[in-house]
């Protein structure tokens, strides 16, 4: 008869070693402005790469609804995960046109400079707006 207490432990102990490893490949800190409003974002993976995995928020929501993701996808593939204006730690300027359609430009424009385009747009509720626009 197999014991499997003891594996169950081992196996516990490498996935939660596992998880802190991709939450500390997620890296904070990172800014992209556009038309002077500044736009926080999480990445995880090659920060070289000219193709990334985009994640978009929802409303309500920020960059950190997809942590956990960024840090899973930063094992293969660049990700990026930012905050869009009126949310999380972006600017929530009172004159900016808080649209789908301006959403979508500040996207663009705050992803040109790090990316060379995105390989794959994922996103959640109202964030879906605007990546469609971007995609």
């Amino acid at each position: 008869m197999k014991q499997t207490g003891v594996d169950t432990a081992e196996e516990v102990q490498v996935d939660t070693l596992d998880e802190r490893m991709r939450q500390e490949a997620v890296k904070k800190g990172c800014t992209s402005s556009f038309q002077g409003v500044r736009s926080p974002y999480l990445e995880s993976g090659n920060h070289g790469a000219e193709e990334a995995v985009v994640f978009v928020h929802g409303n309500p929501g920020s960059s950190k609804d997809w942590r956990d993701l960024l840090g899973q996808v930063g094992a293969f593939a660049r990700a990026i995960a930012p905050d869009i204006p009126g949310y999380g730690q972006a600017d929530k300027p009172k004159d900016f046109d808080y649209t789908v359609a301006n959403y979508a430009r500040h996207l663009d424009g705050i992803l040109e400079p790090l990316i060379n385009r995105p390989e794959e747009v994922t996103w959640f509720d109202g964030g879906g707006c605007h990546a469609r626009f971007t995609s």
